[in-house]
């Protein structure tokens, strides 16, 4: 059974994307929450992963155009096995990434720092 893949939601107005590259080929088996493809936006590179295993059908884009969210990217051809859909927005790897926490004065403190040792960087 063919499936589409559209682009996901890429963050908060977000609306598109620069097709990059893309990470995989027709043919290629795809298993869910694999990276097929790499948007820039104007925030972030991200890579996209599809929701459902299966095997690449068709590419919808080239590499350059832009790809609007919820434009068909990829078709699958999802028969078989592990064929379930899990809706992962692309967002999502960077959200779970650790953010580093703020230099504030306390922190400098806790650290044994004096907020003049610190270069500007703004």
């Amino acid at each position: 059974m063919a499936t589409d893949i559209k682009l996901p939601e890429l963050g908060e107005g977000v609306s598109e994307g620069e097709l990059i590259k893309w990470l995989v080929q027709p043919g290629d088996s795809v298993k869910a929450d694999q990276p097929i493809a790499e948007v820039m936006t104007d925030k972030a590179t991200v890579e996209v992963p599809t929701p459902i295993s299966g095997t690449v059908k068709e590419l919808k884009f080239n590499p350059g155009q832009l790809v609007k969210v919820d434009a068909v990217m990829i078709t699958l051809d999802a028969s078989g096995a592990g064929a379930t859909a899990k809706p992962v927005p692309a967002s999502q790897e960077l959200a779970s990434k650790p953010v580093p926490a703020a230099t504030s004065p306390a922190n400098l403190r806790e650290w044994s720092h004096d907020s003049g040792e610190i270069a500007g960087v703004g």
